[in-house]
């Protein structure tokens, strides 16, 4: 159920609209999500409709609850601190740093062939990275992912995966993944 299949939105005698809520018996609403990187978008989401919805319902008795198939710690933690989610929200996988991929901790560059030098990658995906995506060269707030989906590939994942010149990017390069932006809610 989307947001807009939550609020009614009837046109009253004077000409004005007054938005009630559509289905009153409802007490749990849930809203599943592929990534959870910074968790910006959920708190986005969070403040710009389900805070009008919560002030529609007896509080007591309606929940809100938030799922991603992945999300990182900080994510998770930022949704269940600023949003009327709170407690109601997790990750089915939950990603600790160690999944940032260009970072010190990086599993993936814990265990690498000799011939391969994680200060090199590092370096290699950083500097491709901001030319694809001028200022988050680690991704939406520098996640450093490396995830996809056959639907989307995440924002927080390094550009050099999914950057094109139709996002920004100030050099020709031919993606691996393929990159939608989500706009509004």
């Amino acid at each position: 159920m989307g947001a807009s299949e939550i609020i009614e939105a009837t046109r009253t005698q004077d000409g004005s609209f007054s938005r009630t809520i559509r289905h009153p018996d409802v007490t749990d609403y849930f809203f599943i999500d592929d990534v959870c990187g910074s968790g910006e978008t959920a708190c986005k989401f969070s403040k710009s409709v389900l805070e009008e919805i919560a002030s529609m319902v007896d509080a007591s008795k309606v929940s809100f609850h938030y799922y991603a198939i992945f999300g990182t710690e900080a994510g998770i933690k930022e949704i269940r601190d600023k949003t009327v989610f709170g407690e109601n929200c997790g990750a089915i996988y939950e990603l600790d740093e160690t999944f940032a991929s260009l970072s010190t901790n990086s599993r993936f560059l814990k265990n690498h062939p000799d011939d391969i030098d994680p200060d090199i990658v590092r370096r290699v995906c950083l500097f491709y990275g901001e030319l694809l995506w001028p200022g988050l060269p680690g991704g939406f707030d520098n996640n450093q992912l490396v995830l996809g989906f056959g639907h989307n590939t995440p924002d927080n994942t390094l550009p050099i995966f999914w950057g094109h010149r139709d996002h920004t990017a100030q050099i020709p390069w031919e993606p691996a993944f393929q990159r939608h932006w989500k706009y509004g809610y």
